[in-house]
């Protein structure tokens, strides 16, 4: 395992072995950060490494990068409640109220690993650091609640909205987090804010793109859930094209069929070169966001170059795709 990433995850288990925890719940506690944390490690050390581009040493950062990752264990159970997803990372079936409970245990973990930073934090920091990770919260619960609500995520623009609100404002909180361990010039932070917010966008673009065009038990389309390539055909495509979508969307849920049907109109249309197209402009406005002064060696500049290769090569394969596919006509 990566030093820096068992670091944090140690981080954590010792926070929940100092609470008064039943143990079984504690166990439990541990199990679920391990496993999403292996899932994808390359996002958890994150604020590390903008704490190390701010100009110290990452370490310092370890206890805001476990806070973050118990937000974001918190958020990912409670995601998967809502898709009926009712699996606690360990492949066996739980209740819902089984996974919230377990979800308020991690949102508590990570309110402890934050008060627990004392020791590498100034006062006037760890508040910076509560205010941001509430007030993050508070913008994701919003923007959640607007996915929740009888009209849901209808429209490009609370599309847009949610996608913003919810993965970039928790991946500018995770590089923003971790440089306010190093610094408090305003305007920097801002700057690091910016650049993981834009990243932030792109890996949700990036996982929407996979949830359509991949087919699996559990895909967006197996969902019913409307994303970005549905929005663009509404858009571009003429309202007979649009009405077709409507009705295969209905029996998306149980028909195979549907779903390539709903996937080839959505080539045709263009829709995967659009998204390819937003995915790498996040990427560059993210690497526009820092001055030199910001990343002088380069720290996050190689995370995010290594992270735009890797999807680049994970979408590739779906745009060969489409030059076999006849052109869109009216």
């Amino acid at each position: 395992m990566d030093p820096a990433l068992h670091s944090v995850l140690q981080y954590l288990d010792n926070i929940i072995a100092s609470a008064p925890v039943e143990p079984n719940y504690a166990q439990c506690l541990s199990q679920v950060h391990h496993r999403v944390a292996e899932a994808d490690a390359r996002v958890l050390t994150l604020p590390l490494k903008a704490c190390e581009a701010a100009g110290a040493e990452n370490a310092r950062a370890i206890p805001v990068a476990a806070a973050w990752h118990g937000l974001r264990t918190a958020a990912r159970i409670l995601d998967d409640v809502e898709d009926g997803h009712h699996r606690a990372m360990d492949g066996a079936p739980h209740p819902a109220a089984y996974l919230i409970n377990l979800a308020t245990g991690c949102i508590a973990v990570a309110n402890l690993a934050l008060n627990h930073a004392a020791s590498k934090l100034t006062p006037a920091q760890r508040l910076a650091l509560l205010w941001r990770f509430n007030q993050t919260m508070a913008v994701m619960a919003g923007a959640q609640h607007l996915d929740l609500a009888e009209s849901g995520v209808a429209t490009a623009d609370s599309y847009w909205r949610h996608v913003r609100e919810k993965s970039g404002a928790f991946l500018g909180l995770a590089v923003q987090g971790g440089a306010l361990c190093a610094m408090d010039d305003e305007k920097a932070l801002a700057r690091y804010y910016e650049f993981g917010y834009n990243v932030g966008v792109a890996l949700q673009l990036v996982n929407d793109f996979n949830g359509f065009f991949t087919e699996e038990p559990l895909s967006d389309l197996a969902l019913g859930k409307r994303t970005l390539p549905i929005f663009f055909i509404e858009e571009q495509a003429p309202s007979s094209v649009s009405g077709s979508i409507r009705v295969l969307l209905a029996r998306a849920h149980h028909d195979s069929d549907a779903r390539a049907r709903i996937r080839r109109i959505a080539r045709r249309w263009g829709a995967d070169v659009y998204m390819v197209a937003e995915i790498l402009r996040h990427h560059a406005q993210a690497r526009r966001s820092l001055r030199p002064s910001d990343d002088p060696h380069h720290v996050l500049r190689r995370w995010s170059n290594e992270i735009l290769k890797m999807h680049r090569s994970s979408l590739a394969h779906q745009i060969v795709l489409r030059s076999t596919l006849p052109l869109p006509s009216s």
